[in-house]
């Protein structure tokens, strides 16, 4: 559907009658046939971006990045990477050091269930420029680090996004008050990018849904 261009909101429509027809089929003992989780991340599901999804503001970014630093500054870097990029979590944690060059980033990978995947659609991969005060971020934080995973876990394999969620940025979420925080995961990183860049009239391929080859600075 991707490769047709079709739009996010018809490619929604179109999977949701799919899992329709999957939960459909059901056996003799009236249990599920094919009984299955859709993780959209994972499926490179296109953003439909209305206002019932959860988002962030720029305000609450900083603010969320502020009190990250605070205790991890790892995370801290991620947060401002997500909305600065508009990567999907998996494509973030999925970097490598080697990913990073003349301020941009390589896409060529993601992590899903703590192991290394390949990327789902041809779109996926692409290289994605960075503003000169987030490549200066990066810079810092890699420091003299030279291969290894961009994001890392204490023993040096890809950072947990389910750990990260749970010890940081759910109780950061609490910590400012933000009923709806529960719901609200890192694709509202990507929802504010893509948010953001319509706003500046942006055009619709460079807004990180996922189906444009490049994303400017």
């Amino acid at each position: 559907m991707s490769d047709a261009g079709f739009s996010p909101k018809t490619v929604t429509l179109y999977s949701a009658l799919v899992k329709q027809v999957v939960a459909s089929a059901i056996g003799d003992d009236g249990e599920p046939l094919y009984p299955r989780t859709w993780n959209h991340e994972f499926i490179d599901m296109p953003l439909v971006v209305n206002q019932r999804t959860p988002s962030f503001t720029a305000i609450e970014i900083e603010q969320i990045i502020n009190r990250a630093n605070a205790n991890d500054r790892q995370l801290a870097v991620l947060y401002a990477l997500l909305p600065s990029t508009g990567l999907r979590i998996g494509e973030a944690l999925g970097l490598k050091v080697t990913d990073f060059h003349d301020r941009a980033l390589n896409i060529q990978r993601a992590i899903w269930n703590g192991q290394e995947t390949t990327l789902k659609t041809r779109f996926a991969y692409r290289k994605v420029g960075l503003a000169p005060d987030v490549a200066q971020m990066l810079e810092a934080f890699i420091g003299e680090r030279k291969d290894g995973y961009l994001f890392r876990s204490r023993t040096g394999g890809p950072l947990a996004d389910r750990n990260a969620l749970r010890r940081s940025l759910h109780p950061i979420f609490k910590a400012m008050g933000w009923k709806d925080g529960a719901l609200a995961g890192f694709h509202a990183f990507r929802r504010f990018r893509v948010t953001y860049l319509r706003k500046q009239k942006t055009l619709e391929d460079d807004c990180g849904t996922g189906l444009a080859t490049e994303t400017r600075p």
